[in-house]
């Protein structure tokens, strides 16, 4: 299962000005040749955070099975999470920020907050695409993703949802190393960059559901937590009179 997940784009041969909140770094590279830049932002806790909501507090099943419970009900139920196990990560870069439940009553079960945990990771990497927006080309193409979180229909539904785009699920799951393995055969001769990319394939594509309006709606409401949720760090509350 995936840490720490994060997201990455391609900023062609020239070193990007990314926009805030984003960090700039080098995609890959070969002797003799320019580097490829790439935009990226990190999400601290994605699989960390349901490791922890099972190993730790024991309110949710074990990440593989819980697709199984959040399908239990429709939506949250209201029930919202703001996953800051060790602060929040890209774009607010907010290290006092802690974990946050809000939003439950009496009414709240657990098949509502596995919904909220899967929700709260794909609002995370919607905060990420969407500050990246900026700086990527009207009209970009399918949002491509990898991990061991890419095994929950759900998640990458709702993420497909939020970011407003196509998403594309990796053949492997763990993508990072079959991209070392493809680079190294690459340098070494042994493939070309048209072989490699077709080993890099893709299993499925699941496209967006809401319509705009519903999105912005979705994305408003999250921001205003996680603006409320920041407040609520140590040492942020006034003291009353």
């Amino acid at each position: 299962m995936l840490k720490r997940s994060g997201s990455v784009a391609n900023a062609g041969s020239t070193v990007p000005d990314p926009p805030e909140g984003i960090l700039a770094t080098v995609a890959w590279g070969s002797p003799g040749d320019a580097a490829t830049y790439a935009l990226d932002g990190g999400v601290f806790s994605a699989g960390a955070f349901l490791d922890w909501l099972h190993d730790d507090l024991a309110i949710l099943d074990a990440p593989s099975g819980l697709d199984d419970l959040a399908s239990q009900v429709p939506d949250a139920g209201g029930a919202r999470m703001l996953p800051a196990l060790g602060g929040l990560g890209a774009p607010w870069w907010d290290a006092d920020a802690r974990v946050t439940m809000t939003g439950l009553s009496a009414a709240t079960r657990r098949p509502h907050l596995a919904r909220a945990a899967l929700d709260a990771i794909a609002q995370r990497t919607a905060d990420i695409v969407d500050a990246m927006a900026s700086a990527l080309p009207a009209g970009a193409g399918p949002l491509r993703i990898d991990g061991g979180l890419t095994g929950s229909e759900l998640l990458v539904e709702r993420l497909a949802d939020l970011v407003g785009r196509p998403v594309d699920v990796a053949t492997d799951a763990e993508s990072t190393a079959l991209g070392t393995a493809l680079l190294a055969a690459i340098g070494a001769g042994r493939l070309d960059e048209t072989r490699a990319a077709a080993i890099a394939g893709t299993r499925r594509r699941v496209q967006p559901r809401l319509d705009d309006v519903g999105r912005a709606a979705e994305r408003s409401a999250w921001l205003d937590f996680v603006h409320t949720a920041r407040a609520l760090a140590p040492g942020r509350l006034i003291p009353s009179s």
